[in-house]
């Protein structure tokens, strides 16, 4: 299966939380406690799930993140890292925005891929991701603006 397909895979459930209505926020990996478990999540589910929209999101081991009424994922296209705020409801992408990355693969990893392997967390307004070559970064949630160092 390419990287590509996995992250399809591990966003699909990106498609189906604006029928199934959860109401918790997930702003890091695992969740809010990062322990995976979804604290109102359906007590029964329906017999089939409908795909509302899709995206394709690039390459990379990165998890979506969910705030409020949006997704936010960070994923390589070709030699750019790629975070993108989505809305949960349509797809649309509301902000995104792209860095050049120079990275050559060990080849111990190589089926693991360039795109990052780091999932963002939210937390005060502010998105943070830390790229496969090391690249930390902090964009505002509400703009994708970066916000001046302090």
């Amino acid at each position: 299966m390419t990287l590509r397909i996995r992250c399809l895979a591990g966003c699909g459930f990106l498609l189906l939380l604006p029928s199934l209505c959860f109401c918790s926020d997930w702003p890091q990996w695992r969740g809010p406690d990062r322990d995976g478990r979804i604290a109102d999540a359906p007590k029964t589910w329906p017999e089939e799930l409908d795909q509302s929209w899709q995206v394709e999101v690039g390459e990379g081991h990165s998890s979506p993140v969910i705030v409020g009424k949006y997704a936010y994922i960070f994923t390589r296209q070709a030699d750019n890292e790629v975070v993108r705020r989505l809305e949960l409801g349509t797809g649309k992408v509301v902000w995104s925005k792209k860095y050049p990355v120079q990275y050559q693969i060990h080849s111990a990893a190589r089926g693991h891929g360039k795109g990052p392997k780091s999932t963002p967390v939210v937390a005060e307004g502010k998105l943070v991701t830390l790229g496969i070559s090391g690249v930390l970064s902090c964009y505002r949630t509400d703009d994708g603006q970066q916000p001046p160092l302090s």
